[in-house]
């Protein structure tokens, strides 16, 4: 079971330029992603998924207890219509498959619900710009909601397909400056770098006598790799018996690439101190 949290605002804005036509989008943000791409402006950020009502600003009833509860109540209705399917999901999840695949069993739930009913501050103004382009160019005046949201759609697909081609980019330029920091390619995504002199597996032990962690490191290293290599798919026909004589070529570091599954984005990492026969 995975929770699937959202972080929910909701900002009213003039839509155009002389302030005469408002909206109230609601915004939605994925809280299981890091900060800085849920609050970012890329692919993974926040998305329009709906608008609420405007309630028009009476003079007579400005200030009054009565017309700002009311206003609230048309609010809040709006939001509980929102968000009936992501209740009726919250109790008995959904199975849902992720990009890598991997069948996940999520429950929706609001981490954030945050309103300026009162004119509070919102963190996401920088959203506004594009929604305001989207009324003044791509919109004829009327139904603004659905065509700005269609226009929204489109956008988000825009960032998805350059998402993918960013992607593609990294890995041709990647696979360009394979030979950075003069690395030896192994599988792909995983480089050994700096080698060293290679050394027989006597005098590997030899140099290392006070080092506990060398005793027996032949016979160690024999059976490592009798037990690992038909573990990772190459069969051995017969044991693989080691000699003091057999040779090692050692790197001082392992870089390897992989996919976050937090964010899908490239992470690298580095582990120091390999062997290579």
């Amino acid at each position: 079971m995975v929770p699937f949290a959202f972080i929910i605002y909701a900002n009213k804005m003039q839509l155009s330029s002389h302030g005469t036509v408002k909206g109230y989008p609601v915004v939605v943000h994925c809280a299981n992603l890091p900060v800085h791409v849920h609050n970012g402006e890329q692919y993974g950020s926040g998305c329009v998924v709906g608008w609420l009502p405007i309630v028009p600003e009476l003079a007579k009833e400005e200030g009054k207890t009565g017309y700002a509860n009311f206003k609230c109540v048309i609010w809040h209705t709006a939001f509980f219509q929102l968000l009936e399917k992501v209740a009726e999901l919250s109790k008995v999840g959904y199975l849902h498959e992720c990009y890598d695949k991997v069948l996940c069993w999520l429950f929706p739930l609001v981490l954030i619900l945050s309103a300026d009913y009162e004119e509070l501050a919102w963190p996401n103004e920088k959203m506004h710009g594009p929604l305001k382009d989207a009324y003044q160019d791509c919109s004829n005046g009327k139904d603004i909601a659905g065509q700005i949201l269609h226009v929204d759609h489109h956008q988000l697909a825009t960032k998805l397909i350059q998402a993918h081609i960013n992607a593609e980019n990294e890995r041709v330029n990647d696979a360009t400056n394979n030979n950075e920091d003069h690395n030896t390619v192994l599988e792909g995504n995983a480089k050994l770098g700096t080698p060293q002199q290679t050394r027989s597996l006597s005098d590997v032990e030899n140099t290392n006598q006070n080092h506990w962690v060398f005793d027996g490191f032949c016979q160690k290293l024999e059976t490592f790799l009798n037990t690992c290599l038909p573990t990772y798919g190459f069969p051995l026909d017969k044991w693989i018996q080691l000699q003091g004589t057999h040779t090692i070529w050692e790197y001082q570091y392992l870089k390897v690439q992989y996919a976050s599954m937090v964010d899908w984005e490239v992470a690298m990492n580095y582990v120091t101190t390999m062997c290579l026969l």
